[in-house]
């Protein structure tokens, strides 16, 4: 693995956790805005937190596995499973909390399929290309 492939994979995978973080961050705050009074909920917020951890380094995972030059089934066949670990992981809080947790899902696996499926081996054969004479 030369450099430049291990930047994209860092790159993307941090490029990946910011943006959830920031995604989740502004759906807090407008559901806070719009009036929708938030109850407590100590084990959604630890799940939440414990789900952020979780999902980078599915993150990691999913791209590591799109840069490496993985044939085509077997990248959309890990994305499927990371896809997969994290609805078991959201599956509990939907009873509790349908709306915060089918979001929640939706932003991880959006962000998941969108990074590690479309971007990652977007970005890696850009390693591979080399120019050959002058600029």
């Amino acid at each position: 693995m030369n450099a430049c492939k291990l930047l994209v994979i860092l790159g993307i995978t941090l490029l990946q956790v910011v943006l959830f973080v920031f995604c989740w961050d502004a759906a807090v705050t407008i559901a806070n805005e719009m009036g929708r009074e938030q109850r407590g909920g100590v084990a959604f917020g630890v799940g939440v937190a414990y789900g952020v951890w979780l999902l980078s380094f599915m993150f990691l995972i999913g791209t590591s596995t799109s840069v490496l030059r993985a044939g085509r089934s077997r990248r959309w066949g890990t994305q499927a499973l990371l896809v997969s670990i994290w609805a078991l992981w959201v599956w509990p809080t939907l009873s509790s909390y349908p709306l915060r947790g089918s979001t929640l899902f939706f932003f991880g696996a959006l962000i998941l399929i969108l990074g590690s499926g479309f971007l990652a081996p977007f970005a890696s054969r850009r390693c591979g290309s080399r120019r050959s004479g002058p600029l």
